[in-house]
């Protein structure tokens, strides 16, 4: 009569993840031949109302996201959980217990075997057999049958325990991702300079005190980093370091990473004007200068004093309200609001363009003209917690010490038989075999064979 199949060992069954792996297969497939996250309305004209009602509510057009599709998954993730309990189960059972043979008759289906014969009594043999396994670090048992001791002796059981710590790392990742997903999250926080954020489930702020764009001679990107600081909310600094990628911040078990860039929308570092007018030109003609933004700048021996108040990378004027706003982020149509001051007089206040400079030149008697600028970059800074990495590394240590052993540990086993004959005699037979049946082995049972009958020999000596 079979045995029955107990529910836990039907989770752990290959089986089960072949029929797994089949409906994930046929799922995903569905994902990748639908194009999927289209708009309703491209599904029901493909398909037509009726086919659309059946279909639509199943999730066929976002498969991945689905919960049956995460469910699918967890199932996967479980069947491979429950294996690994099991096989580490038998593999603990197999790796603590020794294997005894029924008779000596079994040793001769051994390729590797002898016996001889002694003149000394049982006890002593066994005491020098015990002996010669110890010097040879060997673990060992014995038993005691009709007429016989059979010793059953093995070294190299790391090779067993590699297979435990496999299985073992297997499980530990597991649930290093089940603490992460649970305990941990990740988000962007994107800071201006000077800015701050707060950090989830925390007493500080995250705040950048300075972003640094380098470029290559060609003009690419060459790195970019953040002088960040951790505060108090009484401003006190816990903690600061220039970030970059791959050298994060790190502090109470959350990272900051060093993760994107960007220009600020509306407003920008510097810019370089080039103004004209009277008590302004000099011999040489209109003087250039490089202005900051939103902070007044006296303009070069002239009295006068220049103004950034507004930049919109993308010009566009609202002609019934005469509101300026910014089509997009990108700098199609770069502007900027100048005012130029002599006193409390108002000599110039106009929107000038970078791709339209002689703007407004026609009919003002002082001529501005917008001719680059310096970005202003905000960094993105992505915080992440994930209390299961412990338990990911552990296993990744676990698994590569396992498989260490598994491959590179070579376990031997052997069973010593001592019979007691008529006239006080012994016949000490011995089977031996290993993992690797190579000619390794064969040269280290003979020694084995030498050193045994010369140790029983000798009297343990």
């Amino acid at each position: 009569m079979a045995k029955k199949t107990s529910w836990f060992e039907f989770l752990g069954s290959v089986r089960f993840a072949i029929f797994l792996l089949i409906i994930l297969t046929v799922v995903s497939l569905v994902g990748i031949v639908i194009p999927q996250d289209l708009p309703d309305g491209q599904y029901i004209h493909q398909w037509g109302r009726l086919l659309s009602r059946i279909l639509l509510p199943l999730g066929v057009t976002h498969v991945f996201t689905t919960p049956w599709f995460y469910l699918l998954l967890g199932l996967l993730s479980l069947n491979i959980l429950v294996c690994a309990v099991l096989k580490l189960w038998k593999k603990m059972d197999n790796a603590l217990k020794f294997r005894f043979l029924p008779s000596s008759q079994e040793l001769s289906q051994f390729k590797h075997s002898f016996s001889f014969k002694t003149s000394g009594n049982e006890a002593a043999v066994k005491d020098a057999l015990q002996g010669y396994l110890k010097k040879g670090s060997y673990a060992f048992s014995a038993q005691e049958s009709a007429g016989a001791v059979q010793i059953a002796a093995s070294r190299g059981k790391l090779k067993e325990i590699g297979s435990l710590l496999f299985h073992v790392s297997i499980v530990i990742i597991f649930i290093g991702g089940l603490v992460a997903k649970l305990g941990g999250y990740s988000y962007l926080s994107e800071l201006s300079n000077g800015a701050s954020a707060v950090v989830r489930e925390r007493d500080f702020r995250v705040k950048s005190d300075g972003f640094k764009l380098e470029r290559n001679n060609d003009g690419s990107v060459k790195s970019f980093k953040t002088n960040l600081s951790l505060i108090r909310f009484d401003n006190s600094v816990i903690v600061n370091k220039i970030i970059e990628v791959n050298s994060p911040l790190a502090y109470e078990g959350i990272r900051f990473y060093q993760s994107s860039y960007g220009e600020e929308p509306d407003a920008v570092e510097n810019a370089t004007l080039k103004i004209s007018g009277p008590g302004i030109d000099t011999v040489s003609g209109p003087s250039v200068e490089s202005v900051p933004f939103d902070a007044p700048a006296a303009w070069e021996k002239s009295g006068c004093t220049v103004r950034l108040l507004r930049f919109v990378p993308d010009f566009m004027i609202d002609m019934a309200t005469h509101e300026v706003s910014s089509r997009s982020d990108k700098p199609e149509n770069p502007a900027l609001n100048v005012v130029l001051l002599k006193g409390k007089d108002t000599l110039f206040s106009h929107w000038v363009f970078l791709k339209y400079p002689d703007m407004h030149s026609e009919k003002e008697k002082y001529r501005v003209q917008f001719l680059d600028y310096t970005p202003l970059y905000y960094t993105g800074i992505e915080v992440r917690k994930n209390p299961g990495v412990p338990f990911i590394w552990a296993g990744i240590l676990f698994m590569t010490f396992g498989i260490f052993c598994m491959f590179y540990v070579a376990k031997r086993n052997l069973w010593i038989f001592i019979e007691k004959k008529e006239g006080g005699e012994a016949v000490v037979s011995l089977a031996g075999s290993s993992n690797r049946e190579h000619a390794g082995f064969d040269m280290e049972f003979d020694r084995i064979k030498t050193e045994v009958e010369q140790f029983v020999l000798k009297g343990g000596k």
